[in-house]
């Protein structure tokens, strides 16, 4: 299956987003709530906008899908008469966000992650050769994270160092001697797909894919020892592939058109079916199931661009997806075949931060046999963002802890526009973005974000149009950012820093039968554009 995401190319971008009132495929930018049964959404970078209750039809022929992880990377905002973007640093004038082949609008850059941070190993506890078959999978055990067993990243290194303009998430899959795989995309000049096998320390093999990527799941079938790919072309054109010893094969398409993403396709090791979460071109969420022949099954609700999956130790899936209903963004849970329920409410009809997650565990049978979390930001009034853990109790309810909370009382904000050319600002803020979350079938929930430590300053540009418009452009730039991950307690979420370089806009993660957690990233490294990292927590 593949993911259903539009053509992007994108030129350079002014050094200020706008938010757009847009309808299509894409999950980068504002996306606002429409009372309807469609979906009002941004496209994030295309030149058409519509606008109303049934744009989303005519916007499935040119929906573009956009930069990875949903979020702005910028010590910048967008201002508009009807929403406005997640970093709210700067006010400017609106304009039109064009296709381009460059993206981020971050400037400078700081370090390098083609190292690995403390070498690797190839065996496991017991001093057995690692093994990752079905046989083992879903792993059970306990998870690094809390105080007795704090999580380390054991390789950090790049799979591929160059900065391009990529899409949603790079994918992360493991092989049966444990070894990781990753798809990737570079989406310049049409959707360009890569594979990359870690063959040692910084060693990557990296071959192109015959199809293109504008977003991509995948996972390994460890009974056929083969890389199972769910191929999305960029225009709601979807499709199954596999890698064993020999090229890529395509299996089959599934009827129709969807959008499919690197967070909604995994493969039951007990049964061996492969999973996918995906959105149809009518923005309908939809379950679809490969096992030798391919099943789809709606879920009855109007869905965003993007939605996630999870799959139990029984092969249960477990669905979340974004949904626009009743002038406002509600976040749902769906395990086919019972419908689907409301996890939370955004509190706003704009979706700033679309990037969430779901995760699946064994429940205790009082009253769940199957527990559910996930992992969403709530917006504050204003538009700063609460990240949020939700926890399934019972059919149809769910409770919700603050993770941690955007809070401006000490910021320092470029507000206002410049007065004049060379006029300096200031900033110094920070925001959070949600990033994934996965769950062992031992009970262990672990959850991913990002704080992102934006410093430095802005100077001012004017020009006559006819009349003097003034707009902040980057000065200097010694923003930080972390990845840290998180789990439950009963007192509340907490939470640790594995790596204070971290830029990540999106990411995947997978668990193998070693308990050790592979992440695949993109990261700017605060710069322009994104790098491919890999990243081994234990």
């Amino acid at each position: 299956m593949s993911l259903a995401s539009t053509y992007l190319l994108r030129a350079r971008p002014l050094p200020f987003a706008v938010a757009l009132l847009l309808v299509g495929c894409g999950d980068d930018l504002v996306t606002s709530a429409s009372d309807s049964a469609t979906d009002g959404s941004s496209t994030g970078d295309t030149s058409t906008t519509t606008t109303g209750a049934s744009a989303s039809a005519s916007a499935s022929a040119t929906a573009t899908d956009t930069a990875s992880g949903g979020e702005s990377d910028s010590a910048t905002t967008s201002t508009s008469t009807s929403s406005t973007s997640e970093s709210t640093g700067v006010s400017s004038t609106t304009g039109d966000t064009d296709t381009s082949t460059s993206g981020d609008t971050d400037t400078s850059t700081s370090g390098d992650t083609s190292t690995s941070t403390t070498g690797d190993t190839s065996t496991s506890t017991t001093g057995d050769p690692l093994t990752c078959v079905d046989a083992g999978l879903p792993y059970a055990g306990a998870l690094c994270g809390d105080a007795e067993a704090p999580c380390e990243v054991v390789v950090d290194e790049a799979v591929e160092a160059d900065h391009h303009f990529r899409n949603e998430a790079p994918a992360v899959a493991f092989d049966n001697d444990c070894a990781p795989q990753v798809l990737y995309s570079i989406a310049e000049g049409g959707y360009h797909g890569y594979f990359a096998v870690r063959e040692g320390v910084d060693q990557w093999a990296v071959e192109k894919t015959p199809f293109p990527i504008a977003r991509v799941g995948l996972d390994y079938d460890h009974a056929a020892d083969e890389t199972l790919a769910l191929t999305y072309d960029g225009a709601f054109g979807t499709s199954l592939w596999a890698k064993g010893a020999g090229p890529w094969a395509e299996i089959e398409a599934p009827a129709g058109k969807q959008i499919a993403s690197a967070h909604g396709f995994a493969r039951d090791p007990a049964s061996g079916a492969a999973h996918a979460a995906v959105v149809t071109d009518g923005y309908a969420a939809r379950h679809a199931i490969y096992d030798g022949g391919w099943t789809t099954d709606d879920l009855g609700t109007q869905a965003s661009t993007s939605a996630t999956l999870a799959l139990d130790g029984d092969g249960g899936a477990h669905l979340a997806f974004w949904s626009s209903v009743e002038l406002t963004w509600k976040l749902y849970y769906a395990n086919p075949p019972e419908p689907a329920e409301e996890i939370l409410a955004l509190g706003s009809n704009v979706l700033n931060i679309q990037r969430h997650g779901v995760a699946a565990f064994p429940g205790d049978n009082d009253p769940l046999a199957v527990g559910a979390a996930a992992i969403a930001a709530t917006q504050q009034p204003g538009g700063l963002h609460d990240l949020v853990l939700a926890q399934r109790i019972a059919p149809g309810k769910w409770t919700t802890e603050v993770i941690v909370s955007e809070d401006d009382q000490d910021a320092k904000l470029c507000a206002q526009p410049p007065a004049k050319t060379g006029d300096l600002c200031d900033y110094d803020y920070i925001r959070y973005i949600p990033l994934g979350i996965v769950a062992s079938d031992g009970g262990d929930v672990r959850f991913f974000f990002r704080q992102t430590h934006y410093v430095g300053s802005l100077i001012g540009e004017c020009v006559m149009m006819p009349f003097p418009i003034c707009t902040w452009h980057p000065n200097t730039n010694d923003n930080a950012a972390e990845l840290r991950i998180g789990w439950p307690t009963e007192q509340g979420p907490e939470w640790a820093t594995v790596t204070d370089e971290a830029f990540i806009t999106d990411m995947s993660a997978r668990i193998d039968a070693e308990g050790r957690i592979h992440v695949a990233a993109y990261d700017t490294e605060n710069g322009d554009n994104f790098s491919v990292r890999y990243l081994r927590i234990e």
